[in-house]
């Protein structure tokens, strides 16, 4: 992160001293323009309202009622996935089910646009209307706080990643889909049928809960990632063969036994001891709750050499701030000099 420091008049920072004590929503076109302003708990289902295909919502922190379907084809972007207080960044925080309900027809009208999130915290289920898909959407750095889960007669998805976000309530993937996480937690995956395609990349994997419906996931990619298996849960629950992992680790003895590949790890040790808090069983968004042991740093290595998990791998490795610039510090004197009041602001731009 790159560092800056600027000094602004008070009727600038009027603007942002509000924005941080007030729910605010900004609706941004699709040339990058600016179009409205709204406030309140409301302000997300307002903007939405008046959003077109290719729009962008930009949200302060703090907690927006969401119960609305989300059928066109925008951007909503947050203030964080959770707190991080040294950074002074503070999560934003949808109330209320969100309904996915895209259709292929729209996405085939509109192939510039697509649905992304960012920086976003769900408390309530996510779900997914019959008959309706994504295609070529990205969720980045989210917390899903409880079920994500699709409609009986959903489409497949096409193209769709998650990086960087904590799924921590079961997440149900439809039939025939490509879906990739990168850096993520994932407490519980599921696929409607077996002909689903998936790649898990430096994740946290719990694999499979008691009482959960689906069939386990059976075909796809998994790297450098620490897999959990439920006790309750019989062998067949292992990857199969079709479900190749490289370089992971697990706790649990013959965990890799239908694993061709000779780079997987069975760990002899508690789970304990190679999560700094994590104990395999509390699930939080905390952006912290999944680090390493100094020993697990060490002994838990990839295939590229970093570190195993979410805090691993060469290319971007898990970080909670999102990729607009974050206010990490703001000062200002107690009166004006000359009538004027100066303020500084510190501000974390993204590498």
């Amino acid at each position: 992160m790159k560092k800056f420091i600027i000094s602004l008049l008070l009727t600038a920072i009027a603007h942002t001293a509000m924005a941080q004590t007030t729910l605010v929503a900004t609706l941004i076109d699709y040339n990058g323009n600016y179009v409205n302003t709204y406030y309140g708990a409301n302000a997300l289902v307002e903007a939405y309202n008046d959003a077109d295909h290719g729009y962008t919502i930009v949200l302060s922190p703090g907690q927006f009622n969401s119960a609305f379907t989300l059928s066109k084809l925008i951007t909503i972007r947050g203030a964080g996935m959770c707190s991080v207080p040294e950074k002074n960044v503070q999560p934003t925080i949808l109330n209320g089910t969100i309904t996915f309900g895209t259709s292929w027809d729209l996405m085939a009208n509109f192939p510039d646009s697509k649905i992304t999130m960012e920086g976003i915290c769900t408390r309530d289920e996510v779900n997914f209307a019959n008959d309706t898909g994504l295609k070529n959407a990205q969720f980045t750095k989210c917390v899903f706080g409880k079920f994500f889960k699709v409609g009986t007669n959903l489409y497949r998805w096409e193209n769709v990643s998650f990086v960087d976000c904590y799924m921590l309530g079961q997440t149900y993937l439809p039939a025939s889909s490509t879906v990739a996480f990168y850096n993520c937690v994932l407490k519980d995956m599921w696929c409607a049928s077996a002909g689903s395609t998936v790649h898990v990349e430096n994740c946290v994997i719990y694999n499979g809960s008691n009482g959960a419906t689906g069939n386990a996931v059976n075909k796809g990619l998994a790297r450098n990632s620490f897999f959990i298996q439920n006790p309750n849960y019989p062998d067949s629950r292992f990857p199969p063969k079709a479900f190749v992992c490289d370089h992971c680790y697990s706790t649990t003895p013959n965990f890799f036994s239908n694993q061709e590949s000779t780079t997987n790890t069975v760990v002899n040790r508690d789970i304990t001891a190679i999560f700094k808090y994590f104990d395999g069983t509390d699930w939080k968004d905390t952006y912290d709750y999944y680090e390493l042991t100094d020993w697990a740093k060490s002994n838990m290595t990839c295939g590229d050499g970093s570190q195993m998990s979410i805090y691993g791998g060469t290319a971007a490795p898990f970080s909670p701030l999102t990729s607009a610039p974050q206010i990490t510090r703001f000062s200002a004197p107690e009166s004006t000099s000359n009538g004027i009041l100066h303020v500084n602001i510190e501000v974390e731009m993204p590498q």
